[in-house]
């Protein structure tokens, strides 16, 4: 990564993934993590009040960052802490590869 650090904002909302999804595509970042959560996960942990119409456009709109992602990770089921394990090894392995010969 080019700054070195890592950022999780775990008070995303859809607007900010949508602009999230957009800026993927403009930044060309060195590993794109992709963390996913079904319809009725998002309505329980957050303040989201969408239908689940507004979640299946989300899907729709984050289908390229999908699909370009590094690493997938379904958070259904999982604390942030054991989501936020996952992503630093995930980041770490990644890292030790990219530098293997």
């Amino acid at each position: 990564m080019r700054s070195g650090k890592i950022h999780a904002d775990q008070r995303a909302g859809s607007a900010r993934i949508s602009r999230a999804a957009y800026c993927a595509r403009i930044t060309d970042p060195d590993v794109l993590i992709f963390l996913d959560a079904s319809y009725p996960v998002t309505t329980q942990r957050g303040q989201l009040n969408w239908r689940e119409a507004d979640w299946e456009e989300q899907q729709r709109r984050l289908l390229h960052a999908r699909e370009h992602a590094d690493c997938t990770i379904q958070t259904d089921g999982r604390s942030p802490d054991k989501v936020l394990e996952e992503v630093i090894t995930f980041i770490e392995d990644f890292l030790a590869n990219r530098h293997s010969p």
